[in-house]
């Protein structure tokens, strides 16, 4: 039986509280815990049967029925990706009523923590960002729509790796007649690299951009050391992304190229349908403003290279071009 097969079972309710440590499953051994979110509690681990350590996700206290489900969903969507730059997902199960997902067990630090240190020069940083950039590529490809892009889920491993992470919100858009209905639901994220159609939430809307402009807020973060959008609660950053434009990067440091804060602009445009194409694109567009890849005129070589994904929610979404708001650059036009 696959993976995917396997989490289609109906399962007996998951007990309340953390599991407790010990082996499970004749093989995973729950070692100590790593980290406790709002929804899953998170152990160091060990996989005897390959002799590695991992980590193991599990759900936390009182874990309600969608929590049950986005945990499934989370290993369904896991499973199907890999990619050197996104972490890799090993197994699930569930043993005497608790939920698992194994996954490969990260050393380093997070995007955010070295944000925060200044430990690494804007280069080194943004040439992470074009790696994570080209894993958001391999998700989009592979019907995945990520939601949920932000520092403190990149891993910056100690040989200089960057790996995605956490694939808790994440949603797939190759589900036939059914690809919008999650969008009837409550949608969760980060305020600050929720787009604004994430905010507005309008069936139909949303699509992989999403994850284009929380790249576009992650790039602006390295440029410029602030976010686009700030306010005291989510609703006034909400309200800003909606309504306020954004300082231009070299506002704030006149020594970035042009070429870098248009890449970065672009991606934060208002409007989906007038923002970045595709994640690949922001990838090439981004490495060659550093100088790793040489293409004369990257807008222009990597327009038409857009993901069959993006071309087939386009034409079973009802139009983008109806969206309010423009390009928040001032100036700058597509």
């Amino acid at each position: 039986m696959s993976h995917h097969e396997s989490l289609q079972t109906h399962s007996p309710p998951v007990r309340m509280g953390p599991a407790p440590l010990g082996t499970w499953r004749g093989r995973y051994t729950l070692e100590s815990e790593i980290e406790q979110g709002g929804m899953a509690v998170i152990y160091e681990g060990f996989d005897r049967a390959f002799d590695r350590p991992v980590a193991i996700k599990t759900l936390g206290p009182d874990s309600p029925r969608w929590m049950q489900r986005s945990l499934e969903r989370e290993a369904c969507l896991g499973f199907r990706l890999s990619h050197p730059n996104i972490v890799r997902y090993l197994d699930y199960f569930e043993e005497d009523g608790y939920q698992f997902l194994v996954m490969e067990k990260l050393e380093g630090k997070t995007l955010a923590d070295i944000l925060d240190e200044r430990t690494l020069n804007r280069t080194s940083l943004l040439q992470h960002l074009s790696r994570i950039a080209r894993a958001v590529s391999a998700c989009h490809e592979s019907g995945i729509v990520h939601l949920d892009l932000k520092p403190s889920n990149i891993m910056i491993l100690p040989d200089g790796r960057a790996k995605l992470m956490d694939f808790g919100l994440s949603r797939s858009c190759f589900l036939g007649g059914q690809s919008r209905r999650w969008l009837q639901g409550e949608l969760r994220g980060t305020p600050h690299y929720m787009s604004p159609e994430m905010i507005e939430g309008i069936p139909g809307r949303l699509s992989p951009k999403a994850d284009l402009y929380a790249l576009g807020v992650m790039l602006y973060q390295i440029l410029t050391g602030n976010l686009p959008h700030s306010g005291s609660d989510s609703g006034e950053i909400f309200r800003q992304t909606l309504e306020a434009p954004v300082l231009a990067p070299r506002f704030f440091d006149p020594k970035i190229s042009a070429t870098t804060e248009a890449i970065c602009m672009r991606a934060l445009v208002r409007n989906p349908s007038l923002r970045t194409q595709c994640a690949l694109e922001f990838a090439q567009e981004l490495e060659v403003s550093l100088g790793l890849t040489e293409t004369k005129t990257p807008s222009q070589a990597l327009r038409h290279r857009i993901p069959s994904l993006f071309m087939m929610w386009r034409s079973n979404s009802s139009s983008p071009d109806s969206m309010g708001g423009g390009s928040l650059y001032f100036g700058f036009k597509r």
